[in-house]
């Protein structure tokens, strides 16, 4: 069974997006090994999530045995041929790597195949000959770990191949890691790995690359409010104040989050998630013309999200009342149009009436959130609607 580190009794339990976030408040480099790599990995889980990843680890390491009923011993592996060093002289850098994605594991472990294993690529730990840090592998690696000490009963003193890289500079490595991973065998950086690589950067190796130094910008303004970025991967995309969908994030200027921002923030306060339309419609709002009027302050968010509150719970969810009250606007919208067209055209007017279709989209949201906000808010900016739409709703 895999060991876990519990807080002490009597320890406050920090706010979960708090407990996330604080990766980033590094100043110099963490390394894991092997064992702590995968026990920090499965620790930092949702118990609910910890359980399906450690039964779906269970699952993997069976099918492993069943593929390979002959192989008893580690060294029975036919590994490609390199330089050697020992599972336990293996490092993970946690500010340089991806966060270990567990699926990941599961599914290289459960389509094992010798001749796909690749070397660990390193680079040696300053000021030691024994140690390696891993820059890209450590998927690899930790599958090899579990092979090694979950299903052969052997120890971490199992030599693995590693292709040794002579570099001295972080940012090298850094660079490296980022340009370094394509679709051919690996594990592609997603969004949300690239977003923490920038942050990282920025903090840990003093990186001046403009989108870098923004995106640790945006970074601060999600970490004032509450919020924190992840992904279905990482199995927290149900608690409070999780953002799954980065487009808003990426898209859009540091000044636009920083409004998105406090929204999200007060929104996060009812202690859920945010949801991937409300990131989409309130992104959108906070960027319509934000160069032509005054930012938002604290006191006139919380009146825009009491307003929102009031009219539609603040719920822009899919199935949510917000677009049920859009729907509605729009059928009556198009229903006055086809009596205009009627009206018009006579007998001819079925030729231009077509059956009427919301998009749950900024165009169809966006104009009935403008035409809300125009009339009922008047504690705060309103932007000027720049929506090319024919849609005018009936408030």
């Amino acid at each position: 069974m895999l060991a876990l580190t519990t807080m002490p009794i009597g320890t406050t339990t920090p706010r979960y997006c708090d407990t996330i976030n604080a990766r980033y408040a590094v100043n110099a480099s963490t390394f894991h090994n092997l064992k702590q790599r995968l026990n920090h990995t499965l620790g930092q889980l949702p118990l609910s999530a910890k359980n399906y990843k450690l039964h779906m680890l269970s699952e993997a390491i069976k099918e492993f045995q069943r593929r390979f009923p002959t192989i008893t011993k580690f060294k029975q592996l036919r590994l490609c041929k390199s330089q050697k060093a020992k599972l336990k002289q293996i490092l993970i850098d946690d500010t340089m790597q991806r966060k270990l994605d567990i699926d990941w594991v599961i599914d290289i472990l459960t389509n094992f195949n010798e001749f796909q294993i690749q070397p660990i690529q390193v680079y040696r730990v300053k000021e030691s000959d024994l140690l390696f840090a891993s820059w890209d592998g450590q998927h690899t690696a930790m599958v090899l770990f579990i092979v090694a000490t979950m299903i052969l009963n052997d120890t971490d003193d199992v030599e693995i191949p590693v292709t040794i890289y002579e570099v001295s500079l972080k940012s090298e490595i850094r660079n490296n890691f980022v340009k370094g991973n394509s679709s051919q065998g690996k594990k592609l950086l997603q969004p949300i790995d690239l977003f923490m690589q920038m942050i990282y950067g920025v903090r840990l190796d003093g990186s001046d690359d403009p989108l870098w130094v923004e995106s640790e910008l945006k970074q601060q303004y999600l970490e004032q409010n509450g919020l924190f970025v992840t992904a279905d991967k990482f199995g927290d995309t149900d608690q409070p104040g999780a953002i799954s969908r980065l487009d808003e994030i990426s898209k859009f200027d540091s000044s636009v989050i920083k409004e998105l921002a406090m929204y999200l923030g007060i929104s996060a306060q009812d202690q859920r998630p945010v949801d991937a339309k409300e990131a989409y419609i309130m992104g959108n709002w906070f960027a319509m013309n934000h160069s032509e009027r005054e930012p938002y302050t604290q006191t006139e968010m919380y009146s825009l999200y009491h307003l929102f509150k009031t009219k539609f719970n603040a719920d822009f969810s899919p199935d949510g009342p917000f677009w049920k009250q859009v729907e509605v606007a729009y059928l009556k919208y198009k229903e006055r149009e086809n009596t205009f067209i009627r009206e018009t055209f006579g007998d001819q007017a079925d030729m231009f009436i077509k059956e009427p279709r919301l998009n749950k989209d900024w165009i169809q949201g966006g104009t009935y959130l403008w035409h809300l906000v125009k009339k009922h808010y008047t504690q705060g900016p309103v932007p000027k609607l720049s929506i090319n739409s024919p849609f005018t709703p009936e408030i």
